[in-house]
């Protein structure tokens, strides 16, 4: 979302021209292959998860997080509508029942397991799905092979509105990310190499700050979903209606609005323990690997008062 109304709202395009370069948003079709395409210097930058930035980071790889586009790991806990009555929000009531997430590893698969342990049950006496990617979760549940899914905030908003799925739960709130995983966790993140943002700070610096007004914008007219989405370039609209827009955007406002764009000491060993949670097997990472010196600069280059929390951090 960042990135997009980055590039709807013409940032990007004030970087490009600034610098007279061109920034291609390239789409990878798995973290795998943007993460192949990041450490083969295909990519400059890549917009991908804690979660697959952590171990390469450990092993003394050339990465490190400059930007945090949202709190949380951007899941909704969505239940299947025929156990509303029954079950309503107590996620307790789904103990031994399916639950689907994307792939191992995933942000789904974690919440999932970090979600059931909140609720007091046994991950391991679950009945656990792997659907493979996030536009298989909705059918799946449709045709009655989930009980509960951890779906992304697009398809939680069509499982709601199709009447095929409810709200369970939204981890997303700082509330909840505060209860479930012990403190808020920096969603998508900006990954960059010490060789691209050493060689190029001017330019690295432009792409933050246009990131960070984004993220702005975005708090600025958070009650006002209409606005964010008149903002966004042709290439989403076309795709998705502003109705659609406004119900998903209802579920994933809260990781924007707890968001400073950088990453705190907390969230770094939040982000550590939920790695390791899904085999990361992090013991710890270089202190570069969460790089505030762009956020912080970014706030002062707009003229707005920098976090607290980010202060000399």
């Amino acid at each position: 979302m960042t990135t997009m109304l980055a590039q709807g709202l013409g940032y990007y395009r004030e970087v490009e021209d600034k610098f007279h370069t061109k920034i291609d948003l390239e789409v990878q079709a798995t973290n795998t292959i943007g993460q192949s395409a990041f450490f083969g210097n295909s990519i400059d930058f890549y917009q991908g998860s804690i979660a697959g930035l952590l171990p390469p980071a450990s092993k003394g790889q050339d990465v490190s997080s400059i930007f945090t586009h949202y709190t949380g790991t951007a899941t909704i806990m969505i239940g299947a509508t025929k156990y509303k009555d029954s079950r309503g929000t107590n996620v307790s009531a789904y103990n031994g029942s399916h639950w689907c997430f994307t792939t191992l590893g995933s942000n789904s698969d974690l919440t999932s397991r970090y979600v059931a342990k909140d609720a007091g049950l046994d991950w391991s006496k679950q009945s656990a799905i792997s659907v493979g990617n996030t536009g298989a979760l909705l059918p799946t549940m449709q045709v009655g092979r989930c009980d509960i899914a951890a779906m992304d905030t697009n398809s939680a908003a069509a499982a709601i509105a199709q009447g095929v799925g409810y709200l369970v739960q939204n981890p997303l709130s700082p509330a909840n990310q505060q209860r479930i995983f012990g403190g808020l966790v920096p969603g998508l993140v900006t990954w960059a190499s010490d060789k691209f943002t050493s060689r190029y700070p001017e330019l690295t610096q432009a792409i933050v700050d246009a990131q960070l007004r984004a993220v702005l914008f975005q708090q600025q007219h958070e009650a006002d979903p209409a606005q964010i989405y008149a903002a966004l370039p042709k290439s989403f609209t076309e795709k998705t209606s502003a109705e659609e827009f406004a119900a998903g955007w209802g579920l994933f406002a809260p990781g924007i609005d707890s968001n400073t764009g950088g990453a705190e000491p907390s969230q770094v060993e939040t982000s550590i323990a939920l790695g390791n949670a899904v085999g990361a097997d992090v013991k710890s990472v270089p202190e570069k690997t969460f790089d505030n010196k762009f956020v912080r600069q970014a706030y002062l280059d707009l003229k707005v008062q920098v976090p607290p929390s980010l202060a000399d951090k």
